[in-house]
């Protein structure tokens, strides 16, 4: 009788507990993708400054060179564009001075089925660390709930930060 107890409440607490933990590993999953998403912001910023040349973040299938359509849970690069022609030219591989060199590399598909979407493919920051225009990016998961979603804005000056805001 004692066990069959035992076993009763372990199912009522079991069955209070799942559904929080899914919500918790959803939250913890978009807010680590955002991040990774900031980061490869912050990083294109930050080499464009450095190098002082354009540094350019886009869509990308297959980790090499931008996408031509697509959104951006697909994944995405960063890489310097010396010549600014929106193409990332392959040339020794060794990041020198005169060519194209590849900063970052971010798979996709996301987990989670998560999307993450923009009315763009690419964007450039110019030596000076800036953007033409602000931009946002909206970051959801399937089953979001509450404030899980994220908005990521870029500001003209180049600085990306992440907000939370309500699901779709």
């Amino acid at each position: 009788m004692e066990l069959v107890v035992t076993l009763a409440v372990a199912a009522i607490v079991m069955a209070a507990a799942v559904p929080s933990f899914q919500s918790f590993i959803q939250n913890n999953r978009i807010t680590a993708q955002a991040n990774e998403l900031v980061t490869a912001l912050n990083l294109a910023r930050s080499e464009a400054i450095k190098r002082g040349v354009p540094v350019r973040v886009c869509t990308s299938v297959n980790g090499t060179g931008c996408a031509a359509a697509g959104d951006w849970q697909q994944g995405w690069i960063v890489f310097s564009d010396i010549d600014g022609d929106g193409t990332r030219d392959f040339g020794t591989g060794q990041c020198l001075a005169t060519e194209d060199c590849l900063l970052r590399v971010v798979d996709g598909p996301l987990a989670g089925n998560a999307t993450v979407t923009a009315p763009w493919l690419f964007l450039v920051y110019q030596a000076s660390g800036m953007v033409s225009d602000a931009l946002t990016f909206t970051h959801t998961i399937p089953q979001c709930t509450g404030d899980q979603a994220r908005t990521i804005s870029v500001s003209a000056t180049g600085r990306a930060s992440v907000t939370k805001t309500p699901c779709p």
